[in-house]
């Protein structure tokens, strides 16, 4: 998926970070398997399940500009009739036409909606200006097919939190988005996201006692964080974005009372290039 960046800051094991200039999508747990696969515990109460590592051959059937700059696409094939993805930010591997074509360009996207019934896919593809992933979606029509691998694995957050935060851009609001369809009951929350253009702020379905706040800028999210108290009880932190952005955000939040290493989970969805 490009050059790989160092990465410094805490994921819980087993991730596999987002790499380069990516777009992103998100919901229930979506499984339409009986699914498989060895499951660890996690130190951190996170249940990681392995999943087999599948690639299927997918046929768009529609697609849907939701904002401006967000388009969802939906993908058919019967190669879903196992597919599974149990976590709100697991991901799958779009695999594209590249400049050489016996080397397609992989790029890591969440899975938003699958329909078992009708063997159905959605994936939200942020439009940048430039980008593999999303010169395709930009131009994809029904009856184009798309090759998708995964998801390799889910990481599954225990059910009896009190609290969760998430912070992160537009690559990282489809993942938010589906945390908030699978929202544990009985949990406080705090959604923050960065978002310049209002025409991006679309309306967002919040559980009772999650709030959600719609930032400007690089600078109000720092003011944000910064202001931010963690609740009483168990928690985690979850942000995602871009990686240098993403950094800053993980080092103000281990400073929290409270919040210590292993209940942050902090991804590099994408990475401005020097």
């Amino acid at each position: 998926m490009g050059q790989s960046i160092r990465w410094f800051f805490a994921r819980w094991p087993g991730d596999r970070p987002h790499h380069e200039l990516c777009d992103s999508p998100s919901a229930g747990p979506l499984d339409g398997t009986r699914m498989s696969a060895p499951i660890d515990t996690l130190p951190s109460g996170v249940t990681r399940i392995r999943h087999p590592l599948k690639r299927r051959q997918l046929t768009v059937t529609r697609t849907l500009r939701v904002t401006p700059k967000l388009v969802r696409i939906t993908l058919h094939g019967d190669e879903l009739h196992d597919f599974a993805s149990l976590g709100f930010d697991d991901h799958v591997k779009v695999l594209l036409p590249g400049a050489d074509p016996s080397e397609p360009v992989g790029r890591d996207y969440t899975p938003l909606r699958y329909d078992p019934t009708t063997c159905e896919l959605d994936l939200d593809f942020v439009l940048h200006d430039v980008g593999a992933a999303s010169d395709w979606a930009a131009q994809a029509k029904p009856g184009q097919t798309l090759t998708v691998a995964g998801p390799r694995g889910s990481a599954l957050l225990p059910q009896d939190l009190q609290w969760l935060f998430l912070m992160g851009d537009a690559t990282a609001l489809p993942a938010m988005t589906r945390c908030l369809n699978e929202w544990p009951a009985g949990c406080a929350g705090q959604l923050a996201v960065l978002m310049p253009s209002p025409a991006e702020r679309r309306a967002l379905l919040l559980p009772p006692g999650v709030n959600l706040q719609w930032l400007d800028n690089e600078l109000a999210c720092i003011e944000f964080a910064q202001q931010w108290t963690p609740p009483a009880g168990l928690g985690y932190v979850w942000c995602a974005g871009e990686a240098q952005e993403v950094a800053a955000w993980r080092e103000i939040f281990i400073t929290k009372p409270g919040v210590s290493p292993d209940r942050i989970k902090a991804s590099a969805y994408w990475r401005v290039r020097p």
